[in-house]
């Protein structure tokens, strides 16, 4: 058995970051929903080609012509269905992971505890709160769905001193977590491009997935810039964007 604990203030502005970006996103696209178009892709689809969006937007049918649309959608992105790109670099899911947010649990600290077949963090984030995260092996999955909280916790038994610093913190979120299979997808095709998970996802345990979506974002875009500025053929563009983003993803994802 072993135990690695890490002391860095650099966790702490990593977990800060991470919540604030999540909240400002969640609150920016809530407006953005509200407010604009929420529909599929529309073109020729068939053959992997999109021309616009065609939905709904305060209860009208509206269409939107676009040169290329951007899905930013997720894993289970709409532009990604509607397309069905190459998939490559497939994983199955291996490991399943829950966390939530306590008070009354101080921390000044990023905290890794490993034992065999199970694994946890703790990590100081925002107001007070420390972000704890829990998991088993994907063979565990099905049987510990059945009782989340109560596996979760027992998780914590495999070390005295913190089931003690647990059983005093009061749980102020709800638990989050699954577990994903890990795919990357060609990220563009005629009219269309991915970003972020979307394109390319991973076990969200590594914690990169804003960072990732953002870095997709910035490629994505001088692509884009370089290809309606006629610097460069689409086609070619993108390719540099993929590669890019596959060379500085494989690390970690492999």
């Amino acid at each position: 058995m072993s135990v690695a604990t890490a002391k860095s203030r650099g966790a702490r502005r990593f977990a800060n970051l991470a919540e604030t970006t999540h909240a400002l996103l969640r609150r920016k696209l809530g407006t953005s929903r509200d407010a604009g178009v929420v529909g599929r892709p529309h073109g020729d689809t068939r053959d992997g080609r999109v021309s616009g969006i065609r939905g709904h937007a305060d209860g009208k049918t509206v269409s939107e012509s676009a040169r290329v649309v951007i899905g930013a959608d997720g894993r289970h992105s709409l532009v990604a269905k509607s397309v069905r790109p190459a998939q490559y670099h497939e994983k199955p899911p291996v490991q399943v992971s829950y966390y939530s947010y306590f008070s009354d649990l101080p921390s000044d600290a990023f905290e890794v505890y490993i034992r065999p077949h199970r694994g946890w963090a703790a990590m100081p984030t925002h107001d007070g709160l420390t972000l704890v995260i829990a998991g088993w092996p994907i063979a565990e999955f099905d049987q510990n769905r059945k009782d989340i909280e109560g596996n979760y916790f027992k998780v914590f038994d495999l070390l005295p001193a913190f089931a003690r610093r647990m059983a005093r913190a009061k749980r102020e979120a709800r638990f989050a977590g699954t577990s994903v299979p890990g795919y990357f997808r060609k990220p563009f095709g005629p009219g269309w491009a991915l970003v972020g998970d979307a394109g390319y996802n991973k076990d969200f345990i590594t914690g990169m997935g804003i960072l990732d979506a953002f870095r997709d974002a910035e490629l994505c875009t001088s692509a884009l810039d370089a290809t309606f500025s006629g610097r460069s053929p689409f086609e070619e563009a993108m390719l540099i964007y993929q590669r890019t983003r596959d060379e500085q993803a494989l690390p970690m994802y492999e």
